[in-house]
């Protein structure tokens, strides 16, 4: 049987290991979120989120790593085609085409298309389908304003 004393120092020692371990766990944990906050709050050019919903529920899709444009409004050079019906993609090309924060939004007249940017430059959206018919306005919308639209003329 060990005595009193020897007994007292075995449990200090593992008293210590427990503290040095969670002493260096604290600090890899504090680490980690300096490092994380670091992330998302300095300068990055470089959208990381990947879906958002616009608010009638179509999803918008900037994957991460899309290149981002710090300003300016949105500018709508061709849409590719101009003419086609519902369900069909449609390539959207332009400058400033993905917000800061990812957001953009494609519309074909009122209705909000579901939309995937895989650069700042163009974006595919898939047309909506109309009651109406005939020609709509196509714009996007991002944090920074809402583009020119061009006309697009369903079949």
């Amino acid at each position: 049987m060990s005595s009193p004393a020897s007994r007292h120092l075995l449990v200090a020692r593992r008293r210590r290991r427990w503290a040095i371990g969670l002493g260096v766990l604290g600090v890899l944990v504090v680490v980690l979120a300096a490092v994380t906050v670091a992330v998302n709050v300095g300068g990055s050019s470089k959208s990381t989120s990947s879906p958002t919903t616009s608010p009638e529920g179509s999803t918008t899709t900037t994957p991460s790593g899309t290149s981002v444009a710090a300003g300016g409004a949105p500018t709508i050079s061709s849409l590719t085609p101009s003419t086609g019906s519902a369900g069909q993609v449609v390539v959207v090309s332009g400058t400033n085409l993905v917000s800061a924060n990812g957001h953009v939004e494609v519309r074909f007249g009122d209705l909000v298309a579901p939309t995937s940017c895989p650069t700042q430059g163009s974006c595919r959206a898939t047309v909506p389908p109309s009651a109406a018919g005939g020609r709509v306005l196509v714009t996007v919308s991002t944090q920074s304003g809402t583009s020119n639209g061009l006309w697009f003329t369903y079949r």
